[in-house]
Order: C-alpha cells, then sequence, then structure tokens
C-alpha cells in the first residue's frame, strides 16, 4: 500500500516466525525453520522424539498450525499465494 511517500504495512495480525508445538505439554517452540526447530527439540528430550505439531507463532505470540496461518498471511498481505495449500504456509514462503 502506498500513503504520503512511503509504504504501508497492513495492520493486525501477522505471521512472526516457525513454531513446533509438542503435543504432550502444550509448549511450543519457535525458531527460523521447522526442521532444526525439530532437531532443537529432539535433543533436548534426551533423543525421543515427541509427537508435535508444525506451525507458526503470531504477532499476538500465539502458535498457529500451518493451515490458519497460511490464511493470516494471505490476509494481511506476507504472501501472495500459498504453494501447498493442504499443507499450508512454510517457513520458505515468508
Amino acid at each position: 500500500m502506498q500513503g504520503r511517500g512511503r509504504e504501508l504495512q497492513p495492520t493486525g495480525l501477522r505471521i512472526i516466525q516457525a513454531a513446533v508445538l509438542i503435543n504432550r505439554t502444550g509448549e511450543f517452540f519457535p525458531g527460523a525453520k521447522h526442521d532444526e526447530i525439530h532437531e532443537r527439540i529432539y535433543f533436548s528430550h534426551g533423543g525421543i522424539k515427541p509427537k508435535t505439531i508444525d506451525g507458526f507463532v503470531t504477532s499476538e505470540g500465539y502458535f498457529v498450525d500451518r493451515r490458519t496461518a497460511a490464511m493470516i498471511a494471505l490476509e494481511c498481505g506476507q504472501v501472495k499465494k500459498i504453494n501447498n495449500p493442504k499443507l499450508g504456509l512454510t517457513s520458505s514462503e515468508l
């Protein structure tokens, strides 16, 4: 969006970074890429891979799954399209 000589960002909820939610505890771990986060979780849990959900952290600090993140990113203009709508948003699309 253009406004008086400077570019304006859409307002509202945005996607900040990738995150992985651990189902059992409800705790989520943010990071740059999902695979890096999974590696960190694996080692922090003594080589055990807990059941997880890939997603993202919003500008309000909430965890959302990939599909919800895709809707948010599209709505606020962070991305123009999602490569795989069934999967949802990927960290490489941000």
